[in-house]
C-alpha cells in the first residue's frame, strides 16, 4: 500500500515537473507590428519558439483585446500542429485600431496552450498605435499698415492624431522690421490643438513676407524641418481707411475749429472795444 502511494507521488511530482517545463518551454520569441493608426489595421507578427527538448503538438494562442481600442479583423485566435524542438513557429494576426484610438503602446493579453494536458502560458505583447502629426498654418494681422507698427500671429494648428513635440518658430523678415527675437519656442502640440507664435513689427512696404522654419519631432521622436513662406497683406494708409482698419484722423478738423474760435473770439473783442472807444468820445464831448 506505502509503495502504491510512493509511486503515485512520484508520477504526479514528474507530472508537475514535466508540465512546469513545458509550459516554460514555449515562448514568445519575437513580435513585430505594422505602423497601425486610429481607425486603420495592420498585421502583427508573433514568433513562437520551442525551447523544450522535445515536440509540443496542437499549440493554439489566442489575443485578448477586451476593454482596448483594438480589434481583431479576422480571427483573435491561431494554431499549429507541431513546432518540433528547438524550432518556430510565425503566427500573424490581423488587427484594426478604433477610430478614437489614442495613440500609445497598449498591453494585449495572450493565452498559449497546447498538448492537452499542459497548463496554459499567460502573458501580454506590447501593440503600439501611432499618430500622423499634421500641422497647418495660418497667420493673424493687427494694425497691417506701411509706416506702422502691428503685430503678426503665427497660429499652428495640429490635425493629427499625434502631438507634435519640442515646436520651434524662427522668421526672417522680408518687407517688414522685426521689433521682438525672431526665435519662439512652443514646446507640444497636442492633437486638435494650436498654439501661437507672435511678433511685434513695423510695416515697411507691400508684398511683405513670412518667412520661417518651424521645427518640431513628430509622434515617433522623427526630427521633422518646414520650411515657410507666407504672404503678408500690407495696406497704405489711403487703403487702410478706405478698408476701416484704421480711422481718418479729425486733428485738422480740429486745429481748423479752434483757429476759427480764436479768430471771432478776437474780433469780437476788437468790436467790444471800439464800442467802448465811441462812447467814451461821445462823453467827452
Amino acid at each position: 500500500m506505502k509503495s502504491k502511494i510512493i509511486s503515485l507521488y512520484i508520477i504526479t511530482a514528474l507530472f508537475l515537473i514535466l508540465a512546469t517545463t513545458l509550459t516554460q518551454a514555449m515562448i514568445v520569441k519575437s513580435v513585430s507590428s505594422d505602423t497601425i493608426y486610429p481607425g486603420q489595421e495592420g498585421s502583427v507578427t508573433i514568433t513562437l519558439k520551442n525551447d523544450a527538448s522535445t515536440d509540443i503538438t496542437d499549440v493554439s494562442m489566442t489575443l485578448d483585446f477586451s476593454n482596448l481600442p483594438l480589434t481583431s479583423v479576422e480571427s483573435s485566435e491561431a494554431n499549429v500542429d507541431e513546432i518540433l524542438e528547438g524550432k518556430t513557429k510565425v503566427f500573424t494576426f490581423h488587427v484594426k485600431a478604433n477610430n478614437d484610438a489614442k495613440p500609445g503602446n497598449y498591453n494585449v493579453p495572450y493565452t498559449i496552450t497546447y498538448d492537452e494536458a499542459i497548463t496554459p502560458k499567460k502573458g501580454t505583447i506590447g501593440i503600439e498605435v501611432s499618430g500622423k502629426t499634421d500641422l497647418e498654418y495660418t497667420t493673424i494681422q493687427t494694425t497691417n499698415v506701411i509706416g506702422s507698427k502691428g503685430k503678426v500671429d503665427l497660429k499652428i494648428i495640429n490635425k493629427g492624431t499625434g502631438a507634435a513635440k519640442f515646436v520651434d518658430v524662427k522668421i526672417t523678415p522680408q518687407g517688414f522690421t522685426l521689433l521682438s527675437e525672431p526665435d519662439v519656442y512652443i514646446g507640444t502640440i497636442d492633437s486638435d490643438d494650436f498654439q501661437t507664435a507672435s511678433f511685434d513689427v513695423l510695416y515697411n512696404k507691400k508684398g511683405a513676407v513670412l518667412n520661417a522654419i518651424i521645427t518640431y519631432q513628430d509622434f515617433d521622436n522623427k526630427e521633422i524641418t518646414q520650411t515657410l513662406e507666407l504672404p503678408l497683406n500690407v495696406y497704405t494708409r489711403e487703403e487702410a481707411i478706405r478698408l476701416g482698419i484704421i480711422k481718418k484722423s479729425n486733428a485738422m478738423w480740429i486745429i481748423l475749429l479752434i483757429i476759427v474760435v480764436v479768430v471771432l473770439l478776437l474780433i469780437r473783442r476788437n468790436r467790444i472795444r471800439r464800442r467802448k472807444l465811441k462812447r467814451n468820445e461821445l462823453a467827452m464831448r
